[in-house]
């Protein structure tokens, strides 16, 4: 339907405006993102399971009452950078090394689309959906944001 081209176009929009404030973290994520997959897997089922539990956590305290927004905003924004970053490294995959520096845009752009169009895919596709968004989550935490590991001098 229409509001579903609006929301991809909105979505990819955010995504280009995320890549464009941090681009070296983005591309630090997409880059690992092939890499230990069943770990960050693991990773990001648990960060997924715990979140109602965290929010329970938070409303036994008083401090923690008004910190709940927060941590869903936080929670949210996590989510959409690993998408982000798995989305690029789906469009890189699938579209080969590209040259230039829109290279990272058009990759964001094909992986935007295969991601988009899997929930459609009847009950495989909702599966392979929640599995990389779980991925996605894991390669956040696992690279700390995409923090550049620390070099020896």
């Amino acid at each position: 339907t229409i509001s579903s081209i609006v929301g991809l176009m909105v979505f990819f929009g955010l995504s280009s405006l995320l890549l464009l404030l941090i681009p070296d973290r983005i591309m630090l994520m997409a880059e690992s993102s092939p890499v230990k997959i069943w770990r960050r897997f693991g990773i990001g089922i648990a960060c997924y399971l715990m979140f109602v539990p965290a929010i329970i956590a938070l409303a036994i305290t008083i401090i923690g009452v008004f910190l709940i927004p927060l941590f869903i905003a936080v929670f949210i924004l996590t989510a959409f950078i690993g998408m982000t970053s798995l989305k690029i490294a789906i469009g890189r995959r699938i579209t080969g090394k590209l040259d230039g520096r829109g290279a990272p845009y058009i990759y964001l752009l094909v992986g935007s689309i295969l991601v988009f169009v899997l929930p459609f895919i009847p009950v495989l596709g909702w599966l392979v959906y929640l599995f990389a968004a779980s991925l996605a989550m894991g390669v956040v935490l696992d690279t700390r944001f995409g923090k550049p590991t620390a070099k020896i001098v």
